[in-house]
């Protein structure tokens, strides 16, 4: 997996009949590199976007595990210190080619 100190979270999105969720960042690497998170079978998705810390759109960590149930478990701390929380049965990370 990526380092995501200081990427850029640019979006997420759920479809709720698959249960996939997708984010999208842009990381902080040469040559420029846009990546995607995406989760199978989405049972909880929980975002807080209230700026505490400031306004920020950019990572503080990006930490992955594994609940005692099997699920995988992603939680995106912003820089804002607003966190971000995806739960699902599986978790791919996918380079995407940016257009510009």
């Amino acid at each position: 997996m990526h380092d995501y100190h200081d990427a850029t979270f640019i979006m997420a999105s759920v479809e709720w009949k698959s249960g996939i969720t997708v984010m999208t960042f842009d990381l902080c690497t040469q040559p420029e590199r846009q990546v995607r998170l995406i989760v199978r079978e989405t049972t909880d998705f929980e975002f807080r976007r209230k700026f505490p810390g400031g306004n920020s759109e950019s990572v503080n960590q990006l930490i992955r595990s594994v609940t005692g149930s099997g699920e995988q478990r992603i939680e995106v701390e912003m820089q804002s210190g607003d966190p971000i929380v995806v739960m699902g049965s599986e978790v791919l990370e996918e380079a995407v080619t940016k257009l510009r």
